[in-house]
């Protein structure tokens, strides 16, 4: 399952842009794109998926689970 560099969020669902990519053991690493800003066009250009991070779940620390939604085949 997919895991996140650190991150932390506030009182609402977070949705970043994210890359995600196999490790050597086959399982999926996920981090962020960097500056999540609306006006930042190449984090979302380098993006494959969306991070969610759910209002109830607090921090998230490197190594912790996430959901993540693909954008590969979407178009």
């Amino acid at each position: 399952q997919p895991v996140l560099v650190g991150a932390t969020i506030g009182a609402r669902t977070e949705v970043l842009r994210g890359i995600a990519e196999r490790d050597p053991e086959g399982g999926l690493q996920v981090r962020t794109t960097g500056a999540q800003g609306s006006g930042i066009l190449s984090s979302f250009a380098s993006a494959n998926v969306l991070i969610v991070l759910d209002e109830a779940r607090g921090a998230v620390a490197e190594g912790d689970e996430v959901d993540v939604w693909p954008l590969d085949g979407l178009i």
